[in-house]
């Protein structure tokens, strides 16, 4: 059994939160693990122990400068220190080994060791779950500067005590002096981290950092000299540099918009309904100069049919007339079925305005819908109801599709010109200026069979779901421990009756034999 002293109560105190935070701590050991829980569990307990023994939770670098050898690195020329990030907002920790000679300086292994634990530890604590890039400047070095112990100890960093911390580590400058022990390291890594490992030259280092976050000496431009205090103006090398304004995940800039294919299934009726449903869109514009727009969304509240302001896109003219109505408001839901080729839902679109609007429909993900109509006009008060059609192809094909990121793009105008039953809306919209043109933009959310939130297949299902089974199990081990009592009485109760009518049954037959003798 294990020892609650082996363990820092801190540690134990977050995992039995059970809150977002200890969760995620225990992903990491399981995703680290490709969701074998009985492996993740052996290395989260000699993780939990090397916390205890390191005391990595109480290290202060202020405690430090009362060492020789201690203060000696932190104000040296700089072996290990955080600066600036990576083209992913990763920060990058920084390991000058052709500057440490270990043969010549054994007595700062320990340090350096204990130096980079508390590097990742202050990530760990600070941004738990995001991962960091390292860059091992290896130019000009020798079998001088590479410590196997000391890496050793860094592979069961990455390894056993931070897993899935790492994103990548970068070797720069390795020769043929030192790649025989480097062939020793890798021997060490587990399957999680090897891949991470990468040996690159100077020049490939801008495959993953800007320029202007190398520093020079590994062929960047960024003239940073380590120091220790550091100045106020540079970042402090002891921190982990987080980029605020991070890398977009606007949809729009991941998956452009284009337009909708329509599909070609003539028995497609057009479906007028006699009202709009509950949730619905209006969109109101008015002339501002020369085709300036203002748009207002109002979304009509489900059963009690109030009406709410969502957004104010831009401002709103007292004078301005809705325009367009579209019904849903705000997501679209396919839900898939047994064996099913494919989905439909509809939208309906609606002109509440006095003259004719024009539509066309797009979407950031056109393999996967079809959609009819996929544009046309709308006479004052008409409604259209457009069938969109969610394709189930292959599940290998699939399995990697961000389906909540799928969306659809309405846009609408008021045409320049006289629309006829001749005319061709396709050559309308061609000629319709943008800054006349309005839209809205639609979400979807696809469902699977079990009404379950679609998502790609990766090894966080299996993560979930472990959870997910551990929990159930847990409740059925409770469930089950409450009825041990109740089980056991009622066995108690029919062992009492067994024996009662066992006596009875004995005094029966003795009775009958009394009465057939004395007769």
């Amino acid at each position: 059994e294990l020892d609650r002293t082996e363990f820092d109560e801190r540690d134990l105190e977050k995992l039995r939160k059970n809150d977002a935070e200890g969760e995620l701590w225990l992903r990491l050991f399981i995703r680290s693990r490709q969701g074998d829980l009985e492996k993740a569990y052996k290395t989260l307990i000699e993780s939990l122990k090397w916390r205890k023994q390191s005391k990595i939770r109480d290290v202060k670098l202020e405690n430090w400068l009362a060492d020789n050898t201690k203060k000696e690195i932190l104000e040296g020329e700089g072996i290990l220190f955080y600066h600036n990030t990576d083209k992913k907002d990763n920060p990058i920790l920084i390991f000058q080994g052709n500057k440490y000679e270990y043969k010549k300086e054994d007595n700062k292994e320990q340090v350096l060791e204990d130096l980079f634990a508390y590097l990742l530890e202050k990530q760990h604590q600070q941004r738990m779950g995001k991962q960091i890039m390292v860059i091992c400047d290896h130019q000009n070095a020798t079998l001088e500067h590479i410590d196997l112990k000391f890496f050793k100890f860094v592979v069961n960093l990455f390894n056993i005590y931070y897993p899935n911390i790492l994103d990548s580590f970068l070797v720069v400058g390795v020769s043929w002096r030192v790649s025989s022990a480097w062939r020793n390291i890798q021997k060490w890594l587990s399957p999680d981290t090897s891949p991470k490992f990468k040996f690159v030259e100077q020049a490939q280092l801008t495959d993953y950092v800007d320029k202007s976050n190398l520093l020079v000496s590994l062929g960047g431009q960024d003239k940073y000299k380590y120091k220790f205090p550091h100045e106020e103006e540079t970042q402090h090398p002891f921190e982990p540099s987080v980029n605020e304004t991070g890398s977009s995940n606007d949809l729009d800039t991941q998956s452009p918009f284009e337009d909708a294919i329509e599909h070609s299934d003539d028995k497609i009726e057009s479906i007028i309904p006699e009202e709009l449903p509950p949730e619905s869109v209006t969109l109101t514009t008015t002339s501002m100069g020369s085709s300036m727009a203002t748009m207002q969304l109002r979304r009509r509240k489900g059963r009690d049919s109030q009406q709410s302001s969502i957004e104010e896109i831009s401002s709103l003219d007292e004078e301005s007339q809705p325009e367009l109505t579209i019904s849903p408001s705000e997501e679209i839901t396919f839900q898939e079925t047994v064996d099913a080729k494919e989905v439909r839902e509809t939208l309906t679109l609606k002109n509440i305005c006095g003259n004719k609007v024009i539509f066309k429909i797009k979407t950031n993900s056109a393999a996967n819908f079809r959609v009819k109509p996929s544009m046309g006009a709308l006479e004052p008060g008409s409604t259209q109801t457009v069938v969109v059609m969610l394709l189930l192809k292959g599940e290998a094909t699939q399995e990697k599709h961000h389906w909540n990121k799928d969306k659809f793009l309405i846009l609408y105008a008021e045409p320049q010109d006289e629309i006829t039953s001749e005319t061709s809306i396709h050559d309308v919209w061609k000629h319709t200026p943008k800054s006349s043109t309005r839209e809205y933009k639609l979400n979807c959310r696809v469902l699977d069979v079990n009404g379950l939130e679609k998502r790609p297949k990766t090894i966080d299902d299996a993560i979930e779901m472990n959870i997910k089974l551990q929990r159930q199990m847990s409740q059925l081990q409770s469930k089950m421990e409450n009825f041990t009592d109740p089980l056991q009485h009622i066995q108690e109760q029919l062992h009492q009756q067994r024996s009662f009518l066992v006596a009875v049954s004995i005094a029966f037959v003795i009775l009958l034999s009394l009465m057939f003798w004395f007769r």
